[in-house]
């Protein structure tokens, strides 16, 4: 019993530093399909799980977003219901990361993307865009 306990728990910690919320304050952007989190000083952790707060359009409507990093796994979910949009398997870079999305779990793009890759940009590059 002690050594399921220890291995699911490993899984847990064996990608924390790699993890985009493990890598500093940064905005990590995707362009297809548009979305973008954030990690700053107001992010909420709970159990070492960030709670990051993000924007997705869809049809040219922004949705408020909160992603989540549980190990290798992504998962996007709206901040208003809770309800889970999409989930997948990531690959994690300094720079990028590469998310294999799960298409039984596609609840918003209907299976439209195998892969989304976000890019980490620092804050003050993406406040220096928002003015122009």
């Amino acid at each position: 019993m002690l050594s399921a306990i220890l291995l699911l728990c490993s899984g847990c910690v064996m990608y924390m530093g790699e993890r985009p919320c493990d890598l500093g304050n940064a905005r990590w952007s995707s362009e297809e399909p548009d979305i973008w989190f954030e990690i700053t000083e107001d992010s909420i952790w709970s159990g070492g799980i960030a709670q990051l707060d993000g924007q997705m359009v869809l049809d040219n409507k922004p949705i408020d977003i909160r992603v989540r990093f549980i190990s290798r796994r992504i998962e996007i979910y709206s901040v208003e219901t809770g309800e889970n949009y999409l989930t997948g398997k990531c690959q994690y870079e300094p720079e990028k990361c590469t998310v294999e999305v799960k298409k039984e779990e596609d609840k918003i793009f209907n299976g439209q993307y195998d892969t989304i890759i976000f890019i980490k940009q620092s804050l003050e590059e993406t406040e220096t865009e928002s003015l122009y």
